[in-house]
């Protein structure tokens, strides 16, 4: 009798591992939009900005963009890259992008990012170190590559 009930299981778990499946083919799925738009930002653009008590240092540049409208803010979102040049080679690095870098002084960093709301993008640079000028910077022009997906 065991064997039998053994043999009825197992025929049963072969037969729904081998059944498919049928029915109505469901709603179709919203289409998605995308826009791709790439920002080159001078340095003379980064505008200095100092914390209420002073003692913390950053950048930023906001960017009017009529592209983004409270379709984008509201219904979908954003992926924003910065491209740098590794050896040669131009790479994009993903927002938000932490260098790190060492002298004589010791060790610090540069935090990069950006944000965006109907009609403008803000892209902001924020340091460790109480530093006027950023290394990073100092090529003039940073490239920034923002997708925008609705």
């Amino acid at each position: 009798m065991q064997k039998i009930l053994t043999s009825l299981g197992v025929l049963f778990v072969a037969a729904m591992l081998f059944a498919s499946c049928e029915g109505p083919m469901g709603p179709a799925g919203k289409d998605s939009s995308k826009m791709i738009l790439d920002y080159k930002i001078p340095k003379s653009a980064w505008q200095p900005v100092y914390d209420n008590n002073n003692l913390f240092l950053y950048y930023q540049c906001f960017i009017k963009e009529p592209e983004l409208t409270s379709e984008i803010y509201n219904n979908g979102g954003m992926v924003a890259y910065l491209e740098v040049n590794e050896g040669g080679v131009m790479v994009q690095k993903m927002l938000p992008y932490i260098i790190v870098g060492e002298d004589n002084l010791g060790t610090y960093s540069w935090y990069i990012d950006c944000d965006y709301t109907v009609g403008e993008i803000g892209f902001y640079i924020k340091n460790s170190v109480f530093l006027e000028e950023l290394p990073y910077m100092s090529s003039g022009t940073m490239n920034f590559r923002v997708i925008y997906l609705w």
